[in-house]
């Protein structure tokens, strides 16, 4: 897990320094398979960076068992799911 949380902070890093300031960042769960207390630590973590930045990050295609376990924790108010904008809608 550490590794993947690392390869993430990295991409994550990338994208707050190359995205427009201010604007919130996406990020679609759909292709999690499974999901875990180690998986719930790391979305934490790409949180608590976003957030030391001054921005938003937004959660898209949550699964049944990540608002689950976030529930468990009592963790659901940060990560209330955001339905993505369709840029020229």
């Amino acid at each position: 897990m550490p590794q993947a949380l690392n390869q993430c902070v990295e991409v994550l890093d990338r994208l707050l320094k190359d995205s427009q300031s201010g604007e919130p960042i996406l990020l679609d769960l759909s292709s999690l398979e499974r999901f875990d207390s180690c998986g719930l630590a790391a979305l934490l973590e790409l949180q608590r960076r976003v957030m030391a930045c001054g921005r938003a990050l937004h959660w898209h295609a949550m699964s049944d068992n990540m608002q689950e376990l976030a529930g468990v924790y009592g963790l659901s108010a940060w990560f209330v799911e955001s339905q993505p904008q369709v840029q020229g809608a």
